[in-house]
């Protein structure tokens, strides 16, 4: 059953805060968009120990992926531990092959699931070798940055050939997702959804939240 899970990808602590009081009582997965303006031109808030200050104080109940799109992912990896993630996604375009298998066996330790991201112009190919260990790829979209971007529908090809050679790995699809295309995604079995603007740019966006899951068969 495909899941959605909230995004939240924010300059500022204030606009953090704000969704997560929404979401406070929520108990499934939401996503934390970690962007350094180096790995991409997009920077957000990235200030983790702050974040992690406000999840607490808010007693957020959440399970938390962290999605990582940052140059130095060893110093981030190191701060996030003290949030107790349950995945952390590393881009595969910013790490070699010898990183990858070390963030591997680190999450192992600390009994964090590991995933690996695409941007939309990286071939499903390139990570195939890792796909015996890494059960988690998560693809992107759009370029990596902000929410609110356009879709490239190409993208809907990579899930489809993932789900249907490796139907083990888990799929998550991220970036411009409206409902037509989350339907698509569903129809080709892709496990999660995350998406940002189209819940979090509505007046009501807890409300928004059922909506589309309601309107998905979502559960």
């Amino acid at each position: 059953m495909t899941q959605i899970i909230p995004v939240i990808n924010d300059k500022t602590s204030l606009k953090i805060q704000a969704k997560l009081s929404l979401f406070k009582d929520y108990h499934n997965w939401l996503q934390l968009d970690i962007a350094d303006g180096k790995f991409t031109t997009w920077k957000n808030f990235t200030d983790i120990p702050k974040i992690i200050n406000l999840i607490s104080k808010l007693k957020v109940k959440a399970k938390w992926e962290v999605h990582l799109m940052v140059k130095n992912n060893l110093k981030v990896f190191q701060d996030l531990l003290a949030l107790r993630p349950k995945r952390i996604i590393f881009h595969y375009e910013a790490l070699n092959n010898d990183e990858i298998f070390w963030f591997y066996r680190e999450t192992k330790r600390h009994h964090i699931e590991m995933g690996i991201a695409l941007v939309p112009e990286t071939p499903v190919e390139a990570i195939v070798p890792y796909l015996q260990k890494i059960k988690f790829v998560l693809l992107l979209g759009v370029t990596p940055g902000p929410s609110g971007q356009v879709f490239h529908g190409y993208v809907l090809d990579k899930v489809k050939y993932l789900k249907k050679k490796y139907p083990g790995i888990k799929v998550e699809l991220d970036g411009g997702i409206d409902e037509e295309i989350a339907k698509k995604a569903i129809e080709n079995k892709v496990d999660y959804l995350a998406m940002g603007s189209l819940i979090f740019d509505s007046p009501q966006p807890w409300e928004k939240f059922q909506v589309i899951k309601q309107n998905l068969g979502i559960k």
